[in-house]
């Protein structure tokens, strides 16, 4: 019995728990990602500065576990080694474990995407249908599968599915439509002396102006001082449009009124799909057209953050193991 060729859109938590998670004799699959690396929102970076090395996590800084599927992988996870308990509050220890990857929170990505087939920097244009196969025109060449799972925010989701020829704009995609997501600003900061945070090093939800602060440092990913920021969604709209400078200049002033802190370089983030201000039920969804063959899946479908992507792509796996 032949291979199932499948492509996924998107190498973020749900497309690479669903390519784990895939029979290998079953299906041929290919991951397709607009990125220079795995991980999507699960984002760090080392940077260099005056010769001092930095490492930050500017996306998903940690996750929670509440559901017995993600319960069994992160077990896995800490006895590779892959991720450890940060904390159990920030503020107030309510008794759920917070974790976080050992070396950044795309780490873990990289480590748990070993041996899968990736193609960076590969961003999809266009698709087309014909009959019984998938097109896509991608940055650097075309690909063909028979199957075909878009992993992507709901927005980038929608308008790719507008390229398809053949696209029927019927009423299975209007609450896929509705889906609204918050935008959130990321501010970096490099220090050239310790913060003056108390462990676990991160301030969670405290104001109109934040949503969370951590010193990299503390938190046990970076060798030298470095604070990221996530501005609240509110402040993030406001600033949206400003330009970067003038962004970058107000962000600062805040952060160090806040904290009384004394950042030495910053460097800013957008991300325009930080969350979704809605989730949807089920952990996937599959189109009625095209024979059956397009599925759409993502943290919105999973219960949100980190856990809801993985159960989006968990669940989806376990669903095409079973049809074919």
């Amino acid at each position: 019995m032949s291979k199932k060729r499948l492509i996924i859109i998107g190498s973020g938590m749900t497309g690479i728990t669903l390519a784990s998670n895939l029979d290998p004799e079953k299906f041929e699959i290919q991951i397709l990602d607009k990125g220079r690396g795995v991980g999507g929102r699960m984002a760090s970076k080392t940077i260099f500065v005056d010769n001092k090395e930095f490492r930050y996590d500017y996306g998903a800084q940690f996750f929670t576990v509440r559901s017995k599927e993600f319960g069994d992988q992160v077990s896995e996870w800490e006895m590779k080694k892959l991720v450890k308990v940060w904390c159990n509050g920030f503020e107030n220890n309510d008794g759920h474990n917070r974790y976080m990857s050992t070396n950044g929170m795309r780490d873990l990505l990289g480590n748990i995407s070993s041996g899968l087939k990736i193609q960076q920097n590969q961003k999809v244009a266009k698709i087309e249908y014909f009959d019984d196969y998938w097109r896509l025109g991608a940055s650097r060449a075309n690909f063909e599968s028979e199957l075909l799972v878009i992993t992507t925010p709901l927005p980038q989701c929608v308008e790719l599915l507008k390229t398809i020829p053949t696209f029927d704009h019927h009423d299975s995609l209007d609450e896929i439509k509705k889906i609204e997501y918050k935008k959130c600003i990321a501010l970096i900061m490099t220090m050239g002396s310790e913060s003056n945070f108390d462990p676990p090093g991160a301030y969670q939800m405290m104001d109109q102006d934040w949503d969370f602060v951590s010193d990299n440092k503390i938190k046990g990913i970076s060798p030298n001082t470095c604070v990221t920021a996530h501005a609240s969604n509110a402040l993030s709209e406001r600033l949206w449009n400003d330009d970067e400078a003038k962004i970058k200049d107000q962000l600062v002033d805040k952060i160090k009124n806040r904290f009384n802190i004394k950042p030495e370089h910053s460097f800013l983030h957008k991300w325009l799909y930080a969350q979704s201000k809605k989730n949807l039920e089920g952990y996937f969804k599959k189109m009625n057209s095209y024979n059956n063959s397009l599925f759409i899946a993502g943290e919105v479908f999973g219960g949100s953050k980190i856990e809801g992507a993985y159960l989006s792509g968990y669940h989806l796996a376990k669903y095409m193991n079973n049809q074919y």
